[in-house]
């Protein structure tokens, strides 16, 4: 979750505010973390993307910098059950889920 953590860092900093400070005051307002608010908004930024984009999944990677391909994958994965090229595919195939 090397991305979420450098996202949580990099919004605590615009704040001018700790992470740990961030996630408090998320958490008493949301009830949710601060990082699952963050997986959330970036799975949901992915899926838009993959939906209306044709750039190849490696691009997408790079442009949302994760390491590598690989955990893009892994990672949307993780939070969608499906692997990035699955969602495109199930999209061009069913546009209005």
């Amino acid at each position: 979750m090397l991305v979420v953590r450098w996202r949580m860092a990099y919004y605590a900093q615009r704040l001018n505010i700790s992470p740990k400070y961030l996630n408090t005051i998320v958490q008493r307002t949301t009830h949710h973390t601060a990082k699952a608010i963050i997986d959330q908004y970036v799975v949901m930024q992915l899926k838009l993307l993959l939906r209306t984009s044709t750039d190849p999944i490696k691009q997408i990677a790079w442009d949302y910098q994760f390491s590598d391909t690989s955990f893009l994958c892994r990672y949307f994965k993780q939070h969608t059950g499906q692997t990035p090229q699955q969602f495109r595919i199930g999209q061009a195939e069913h546009p209005l889920i």
